[in-house]
């Protein structure tokens, strides 16, 4: 710290830490990249007779997939739903692992930023 003439204190300005840096950067980096895990679509089929996923409605054409479906017997109807049941549901599973993991690691930013904030502030650090 240097003393100006008239009393006051005046604090030299120093370059955080790199692992004060990386304290906070971390964190927060982890969390956006789990949150656009959570968001970003997997549209790639899990079986190549997918007649209800999106991604395989959407590459086929609209006359092709009326065809499709008429010419799917009930059994490979309720079996490609039973099968798109289960991969839904392996799919919001992770999605909701991927989120809760994001909203750990914004936790942890957001602690360490206001800890940083503080020790800044105060000039502790």
């Amino acid at each position: 710290e240097i003393h100006l003439r008239n009393g006051s204190k005046l604090f030299r300005q120093t370059k955080p830490p790199l692992i004060g840096v990386l304290l906070i950067i971390v964190p927060f980096i982890t969390s956006l990249f789990f949150a656009f895990r959570t968001i970003l679509p997997r549209i790639k089929a899990e079986s190549d007779h997918a007649l209800w996923f999106f991604g395989s409605i959407a590459s086929t054409k609209k006359s092709d997939f009326i065809e499709n479906l008429a010419n799917a017997t009930n059994d490979q109807i309720e079996a490609n739903l039973v099968e798109q049941i289960y991969i839904n549901s392996t799919i919001a599973t992770k999605k909701h692992a991927n989120l809760r993991l994001s909203w750990f690691w914004l936790l942890v930013f957001s602690v360490v930023a206001i800890a940083a904030a503080l020790l800044v502030e105060f000039h502790l650090a």
